[in-house]
């Protein structure tokens, strides 16, 4: 083996000055091994770094800050003259002693990404080893230029294999039946109907009259604070009427329902709150309750906005995304929540809303779901009895594909595996046979 050092080179880059009337090429590195990529064009004007470093083709770029997950590209013909920001690396590579493209490919390799992940330091969120650490403690093997030629050719013909891309097509599959499961449920088709339910459109205006929303109270010095439409009340906050939506067009309905389903607003059935910031330093470990952002739990505060189950939705970052709580929780101010109310199935709504792609809704360059926009999604809501029997359906059914997925996976781990032995055992074979 041999020190990646021995094959790079940290030689100084070619500094360029942001010009304002001129538009560059940006360009970034992929985590997982997926290489550089030229993301965005940008006039110099609306550029916040005024220096950036120069492209040139065979150059190992990575984040200086951040070498986790396989953060590692190798640049090419079309990243010439592309800019690269001043917290990224770029180091020459020696392309007399080792291939551009071996070296892309062993940064695609799972577990050579893995083991300079487990060298870094750093918190969980960020990875680092310095340039001069990275030439220092990474080692690859010492092939000849043509025993790399040989591994790649070896290399590319066990991940051409069929099994790789057959077992990603049967997950997608999966994820697709998964979803037609849902379409299922709510158009009425999953579950028979019973015609001694309570119509939905008894339901739905039972929730109508029940629901308030609620605003700040000038007497209480709570000028300046957002209304919320919630269930509960809150100190210094006043009722107030829920906004009325506009009625549902015919054009609107995409498909026919039961006869005692009813066609409804979302933002008639359910209130998307929003959560409320907290600092790094409010998120102590070892605190009672959890602190939900946009995709999961981010730490524990020992308060709670909520003392009811919820469904979380990514606002920001991880724009649509659905997370379940059942306990009292704090959320954040990058996802809304939504409460339990006793007129609609809390599994039920979840099912709805994963149904409904709310991510899709996301726009922007860092995507974000719009409440109001949510609230005009046209939606058929069943009778309370039937949502019961939908969700036991639904989990009927998941429950045959969650172990068919695990049947996948383990198949897939099987097959990595597979991967990742003869891999090691080609490294192996030539360090014995130049020992």
């Amino acid at each position: 083996m041999i020190k990646l050092g021995d094959v790079i080179s940290l030689d100084k880059t070619i500094k360029v000055d942001i010009q304002d009337n001129i538009e560059y090429t940006i360009a970034g590195v992929q985590s997982y091994g997926k290489g550089v990529l030229n993301k965005r064009k940008e006039l110099g004007i609306n550029m916040t770094m005024k220096q950036y470093q120069l492209i040139e083709p065979n150059q190992l770029m990575w984040c200086k800050v951040d070498t986790k997950n396989g953060a590692f590209g190798v640049t090419k013909t079309e990243h010439k003259g592309s800019l690269a920001s001043t917290n990224m690396c770029l180091a020459k590579i020696k392309t007399d002693k080792i291939l551009p493209e071996f070296l892309e490919k062993l940064f695609r390799i799972k577990f050579f990404h893995e083991n300079i992940t487990h060298l870094s330091s750093g918190t969980t969120n960020r990875k680092y080893l310095t340039p001069n650490q990275l030439c220092d403690l990474i080692y690859i093997p010492n092939f000849t230029i043509q025993e790399q030629k040989d591994f790649l050719q070896f290399v590319n013909k066990l991940e051409s294999s069929p099994i790789f891309s057959h077992i990603d097509y049967q997950l997608t599959q999966l994820e697709n039946l998964n979803q037609a499961i849902l379409q299922e449920a709510v158009q009425g088709k999953l579950v028979p109907q019973d015609p001694k339910d309570e119509p939905a459109s008894e339901l739905l205006e039972r929730i109508k009259l029940n629901r308030v929303g609620f605003q700040p109270d000038p007497n209480e010095n709570n000028i300046g604070l957002k209304p919320i439409n919630s269930g509960i009340n809150r100190t210094g906050f006043k009722p107030r009427p829920i906004k009325e939506l506009p009625p549902i067009k015919p054009e609107e309905i995409p498909f026919e329902i039961p006869e005692n389903w009813v066609w409804c607003r979302l933002g008639d059935i359910i209130d998307m709150i929003y959560g409320d910031s907290l600092t790094k330093a409010q998120c102590i470990e070892g605190a009672e309750y959890p602190v939900f952002g946009s995709n999961g739990i981010v730490g524990y505060f020992n308060k709670y906005l909520t003392d009811k189950r919820t469904i979380v939705v990514g606002r920001k970052g991880s724009a649509g995304a659905l997370n379940v709580c059942h306990t009292p929780s704090w959320t954040t101010d990058v996802a809304y929540y939504i409460e339990e109310t006793d007129f609609l199935d809390f599994d039920f709504t979840y099912y709805l809303l994963k149904s409904l792609k709310l991510e899709e809704l996301g726009k922007g360059i860092k995507p974000g779901v719009n409440r109001n926009e949510a609230y005009n999604i046209t939606i058929p809501l069943p009778p309370l009895s039937e949502q019961k029997r939908i969700v036991a359906e639904i989990e009927k059914q998941f429950a045959k594909t969650k172990q068919l997925k695990e049947h996948i996976i383990a198949n897939q781990q099987a097959t990595e595996q597979l991967l990742k032995a003869l891999l090691h055992q080609a490294f192996e074979v030539r360090e014995s046979e130049t020992v």
